[in-house]
């Protein structure tokens, strides 16, 4: 099975890659940011590899690490609405292409991942509710278009993980994240890792343009 981790920077995709490694399964990451205004470059990447006689089961497009942009907005507006603008087009051009490359081949599935951007109310993590609410949109609009290729197109909204916070930080925002769960517990990257894993290998996925939750909590897309 053919793997690909499209930027690759953050703990959740590192772990998720090491799951694969472990599991004698292919995996190539490639850094999303690479393919600014290259769509070219990006859709070669594609063309290459189906040439050589490979297929991607599974892309996962990860929009967790690198980015804060609520804080980009109130350090620059116009640069971080040019920043904006620019990932967006990546996760298009990396949604169409690799749903092309998925239809001529038997079909696959793509995931985007994305941080829940409510955790930040309580601790301090990134804050990207335009780029969720963005993928979301575009999840569900390609979704439609490709179920028919037997390509699955899904969204995971993760709670970040504990690694990325200080403990003595998770223990100060307990009060205010007890609107999750009575006791909230931090996952830690290798522990959502496993879960996106189990989805990979799900041999009949019947859910495609969805939005699915992943951490301690309410089970919708919180504001």
């Amino acid at each position: 099975m053919s793997n690909l981790i499209l930027y690759g920077d953050g703990p959740i995709a590192a772990a998720l890659a090491v799951r694969f490694q472990t599991q004698a399964h292919e995996v190539r990451m490639l850094r999303l940011s690479k393919f600014v205004d290259g769509a070219d470059d990006f859709k070669a990447h594609f063309e290459t590899f189906a040439a050589s006689g490979g297929s991607y089961a599974n892309i996962y497009i990860d929009l967790t690490e690198g980015f804060d942009e609520s804080a980009e907005f109130q350090t620059d507006s116009e640069a971080a609405r040019i920043a904006l603008e620019r990932r967006l087009k990546e996760m298009l051009r990396a949604l169409k292409y690799g749903a092309q490359h998925m239809a001529r081949a038997d079909g696959g599935r793509i995931w985007v991942l994305c941080y829940d951007h409510s955790v930040s109310f309580s601790v301090m993590t990134p804050s990207n509710p335009i780029t969720n609410y963005a993928a979301m949109a575009a999840v569900q609009c390609v979704a439609k278009e490709v179920a028919h290729f037997d390509v699955m197109v899904n969204l995971f909204m993760i709670h970040p993980p504990s690694d990325t916070v200080e403990p003595p930080l998770w223990r100060q925002a307990r009060n205010s994240l007890h609107v999750y769960r009575l006791k909230y517990k931090p996952q830690s990257a290798s522990q959502i890792s496993e879960l996106l894993h189990m989805y990979a290998g799900i041999e009949h996925l019947s859910t495609t343009g969805g939005v699915i939750p992943v951490g301690s909590g309410i089970a919708a897309c919180n504001f």
